[in-house]
C-alpha cells in the first residue's frame, strides 16, 4: 500500500519527519510539502504564478517534494503525481506552531540584544539594516551553500573598505522562523536570537566564520567556562 502525506508546517517539519518515518514503516511513502510554513492558508491555490517542485532529502530516505505553493497545492500534487497513493496522511502538527511569538515581542529580542552590544560597536551600524525575516529562501540557502539559516550577513565588511572610503549599506537578515522552532523556551530564544545576531555583526567587522569558531572554542576552554 502507497501512503503520501502533506501538512502546513513546511518540508522541515519535525512533525511531518515522524509522521512520514511512522507511514514507511507499513508502506511506500512519499511527502509532498510546501516549502515553508503556510499555516492559516486554508484552501487557498496558487493560481498568479508558475508552481515549482522538486525532490528533496528527508531524514530516513523517505522521497519527498518541496512545492513553493500551498497545502492545497500540495494535495492537488499527490493525488496526481504519478504512482498515485492509496491512503493520504496530514500532520503531525507542532504545539510550537501554536505558541508563535508576536512579532512586536520577537523585534524585542532583537531591540534587547543589540542593548547588550558594547557602544563602540553599535555607534559603527549606522549603515546596516537589521531586518526580520520569515525564513530564508531556496534560492539564498542556494546561493550561500547552507541547508538552513539562523541569520545572513549581506554587505561590505569594514574591513575591507580604505581609510578614506565612505561607508556601503549592508543588511543583516535574522530568520524568525527557524528560531522559533529550535529554540522554544523563551530564555533560550532570546539567547539564540542574541547569538546570532552577534554573529551576524561579527561578519559586518571582518570576522570571518572560521575565526569566530576559533574565539568560541578557546572561550570554551578558559577556566570557568561554562559548557
Amino acid at each position: 500500500m502507497a501512503y503520501w502525506s502533506a501538512n502546513d508546517d513546511g518540508i522541515h517539519s519535525a512533525g511531518l519527519a515522524l509522521l512520514a518515518r511512522v507511514a514507511a514503516r507499513f508502506g511506500e511513502t512519499r511527502v509532498v510539502e510546501p516549502e515553508v510554513e503556510q499555516s492559516s492558508s486554508s484552501h487557498a491555490i496558487t493560481s498568479s504564478r508558475p508552481m515549482t517542485y522538486r525532490r528533496t532529502q528527508l531524514a530516513g530516505g523517505v522521497e519527498a517534494y518541496r512545492v513553493n505553493g500551498t497545502p492545497a497545492d500540495c494535495v492537488t500534487l499527490g493525488l496526481y503525481h504519478p504512482p498515485k497513493a492509496d491512503v493520504a496522511l496530514s500532520g503531525i502538527n507542532l504545539p510550537t506552531i501554536r505558541s508563535r511569538m508576536s512579532e512586536p515581542d520577537f523585534d524585542t529580542l532583537i531591540t534587547q540584544a543589540l542593548e547588550q552590544l558594547p557602544e563602540q560597536f553599535r555607534a559603527r551600524l549606522d549603515t546596516v539594516a537589521i531586518v526580520v525575516d520569515e525564513d530564508a529562501s531556496p534560492e539564498t540557502l542556494a546561493r550561500v551553500g547552507a541547508r538552513g539559516l539562523f541569520g545572513l550577513y549581506e554587505g561590505v565588511p569594514r574591513t575591507l573598505l580604505g581609510a578614506s572610503a565612505a561607508p556601503v549599506a549592508s543588511k543583516i537578515t535574522i530568520f524568525r522562523r527557524p528560531l522559533e522552532l529550535h529554540f522554544r523556551d523563551p530564555a533560550s530564544r532570546a539567547g539564540a536570537v542574541r547569538d546570532t545576531l552577534f554573529h551576524e555583526i561579527a561578519h559586518h567587522f571582518g570576522i570571518s566564520d572560521a575565526r569566530l569558531s576559533e574565539l568560541s572554542a578557546q572561550s570554551r576552554r578558559r577556566p570557568g567556562a561554562s559548557r
